[in-house]
This record gives C-alpha cells, sequence and structure tokens, in this order.
C-alpha cells in the first residue's frame, strides 16, 4: 500500500509552505484560513486544500524579479 501516514507529511509541507493554505490558530470547523505561501526557488505552484467548508485553493507563479501573478480561490462564507 502507498498509504502511509508518513506520505501525508509531504502532502502537508506543500499546501502549507508552498501553497500557504493553513488553518488560523482560533479557526473553528475551517471558519478561518490563512494564505500565505512560501515563494520558494519554484517558478510556480498551484495547491488545492479541501476543507469541510469547501475548496481553498491557491495558484502563484513568478512572472519577473518582482512580480507574482497570484489567484486565489476562497471557500464559500
Amino acid at each position: 500500500s502507498h498509504n502511509h501516514a508518513m506520505y501525508g507529511s509531504v502532502d502537508e509541507f506543500f499546501y502549507k509552505s508552498v501553497g500557504g493554505i493553513r488553518l488560523a490558530s482560533d479557526a473553528v470547523a475551517s471558519d478561518h484560513l490563512i494564505y500565505d505561501p512560501q515563494f520558494t526557488t519554484a517558478s510556480s505552484a498551484n495547491v488545492t486544500y479541501n476543507s469541510i467548508r469547501g475548496m481553498a485553493a491557491i495558484s502563484w507563479a513568478v512572472v519577473s524579479v518582482s512580480k507574482v501573478a497570484l489567484n486565489l480561490t476562497v471557500p464559500v462564507n
């Protein structure tokens, strides 16, 4: 099986660090998400997170040295 708990931490790294999607410390049932992507040496990222309130997503791409294109999807309400 490839469904081991140790692989979950890799997924968590991508949506929390590279994508920057995480729950706020005071969140109740995913009612408060924080988007804080870490722009790494990667030139782009596309991350989705299926919360209890709906899909949260972020995609970003480095356009130039000083510009990043960013798109967010925020769950309803």
